[in-house]
């Protein structure tokens, strides 16, 4: 009975020593990887994505992405105290962001360019080639909410731009984020919808749309930031992450993706 006591005893005092050893010479894997929480523009997903898997391959941080219409990311900042990183579609959000106090001001760094452009059904069938062509009597027309993603606010501000009116009459579906306006057009739901033209360089819908561009002159540019929110927990983090954003390196992954800098 003694002997079997003793053996149970160094069997413990061998496992505890073989942890404590193993801790030793990794002093990460007892501890648990720190996480970034990143509130993103949907129709940034397939750069951030790959950006986000490259952060993490360098550093030792989870980042955990968010992603929505910028005017519903924007109202979750509002709400929540849980975002570390705000990556909206447009400046504006980040100057209301920022103007509100919820961003860091002196760490707004700018990324690279959303091109406006028109989606249409995959070899234009019917014959879209302007802005003024969305108001044409019979057209379906799917359009973003202006009031949740930047592409909603953007389309509305070009309309006005070019002094374009007639479209609501044609609006059949609004969609909370340019993902799903992309979606419709595929699917045959709509004949048009004004999108960012880097998503033409997402494979999943590629074969599905035809792209009809918007000449510069009649052009709404909008300009990707990305910022540290003023209340993160991981300031060193999310700096860290704002500044990969903006790299040389992330430029190629950004570029890959059909984005301008």
């Amino acid at each position: 009975m003694k002997k079997g006591r003793q053996s149970v005893l160094l069997a413990v005092f061998a496992a505890v020593a073989l942890t404590v050893s193993f801790l030793w010479l990794n002093p990460e894997s007892g501890r648990e990887k720190r996480s970034l929480i990143v509130f993103s523009a949907a129709g940034l997903l397939k750069p951030m994505d790959e950006l986000a898997a490259r952060f993490e391959s360098e550093h030792e941080v989870k980042v955990i992405l968010n992603y929505g219409g910028s005017g519903e990311l924007l109202g979750k900042l509002a709400l929540e105290r849980s975002a570390d990183v705000f990556v909206p579609a447009d400046q504006k959000y980040m100057a209301d962001a920022t103007g509100r106090g919820w961003i860091a001001e002196s760490t707004v760094v700018p990324l690279v360019s959303h091109v406006p452009a028109i989606a249409v059904v995959r070899g234009n069938p019917q014959g879209i080639s302007s802005l003024s062509d969305l108001s044409r009597a019979g057209l379906a027309v799917a359009m973003g909410d202006p009031d949740a993603c930047a592409i909603g606010k953007i389309t509305k501000a070009l309309l006005a731009k070019n002094g374009i009116s007639g479209v609501d009459g044609n609006i059949k579906v609004i969609a909370p984020t340019v993902n799903q306006l992309l979606l419709y057009i595929a699917a045959g739901k709509a004949d048009a919808a004004v999108i960012w033209e880097d998503l033409v360089a997402w494979g999943e819908t590629s074969e599905s749309i035809s792209v009809v561009r918007i000449p510069e002159e009649q052009n709404i540019v909008s300009k990707i930031t990305a910022a540290v929110v003023s209340h993160c927990a991981g300031r060193e983090d999310a700096e860290a992450f704002v500044k990969f954003l903006a790299s040389e390196e992330a430029c190629d992954i950004w570029r890959k993706w059909g984005f301008k800098r």
